[in-house]
């Protein structure tokens, strides 16, 4: 193997192996369960930090990027719904995924209508439900977890940024790549990978080389 060859072998490598895992913050006061669901979660290939006061929750969160977060309701002497509202207006768009006892399930509901939680689980919590969750939230969220949704979803991007710098609507370059605005609409949002022609299309549509739409691969 030449030396030109493994060195585009060598980068490759360095961009598909730059995806990081989702990143998880279980806020809950009792030691055992945050020890529980960290060692599950990690298991499940995700980087989890547990924080047992809640008085140091939105500094954590402030400090550190999260993706998820799950939160207890009953968090004495916090209100977790506070807390809630309080992470709501530092990351309006991070999961959110609340744990609740049944005395609290209306606040849990008032979480879900009003304050954007994404779902609840009740106590004692099931692990499989809490990984059932978590991966819908991924999905809703549109979280990368391994290195084709990466690239999916950058491209996506992208095209996007390109699209939008060239003034053009989604049903404008429907049109010139012969396309629905609904697949465009999937890739861009990185639900779905284009195939080769489609996106050797959208490439000549947007007059931006391949290499700029695979920028950093």
């Amino acid at each position: 193997m030449d030396g030109v060859t493994q060195d585009k072998n060598k980068e490759s490598n360095q961009a598909v192996n730059h995806l990081t895992p989702v990143r998880i913050l279980v806020i809950d006061d009792d030691e055992q369960v945050g020890a529980i669901c960290k060692k599950f979660l990690n298991r499940q290939g995700y980087d989890v930090t547990t924080i047992q006061n809640p008085g140091d929750a939105l500094d954590e969160f402030r400090k550190e990027t999260y993706q998820i977060v799950v939160l207890d309701l009953i968090l004495p002497p916090y209100d977790g719904l506070e807390l809630l509202k309080a992470i709501r207006k530092i990351d309006s768009d991070v999961c959110v995924i609340l744990l609740t006892g049944h005395p609290s399930l209306e606040t849990a509901i008032e979480g879900l209508k009003n304050y954007g939680a994404f779902d609840y689980l009740t106590k004692p919590m099931d692990l499989e439900k809490l990984a059932v969750v978590i991966q819908k939230g991924i999905r809703k969220h549109g979280l990368a977890t391994d290195p084709v949704q990466q690239i999916t979803k950058e491209v996506g991007q992208r095209i996007r940024a390109i699209r939008k710098e060239k003034s053009l609507t989604m049903r404008q370059l429907s049109k010139r790549i012969g396309v629905s605005t609904s697949l465009i609409s999937q890739i861009e949002r990185g639900e779905s990978s284009p195939s080769i022609p489609t996106l050797y299309k959208v490439s000549v549509a947007l007059e931006a080389p391949l290499s700029e739409l695979f920028q950093g691969y």
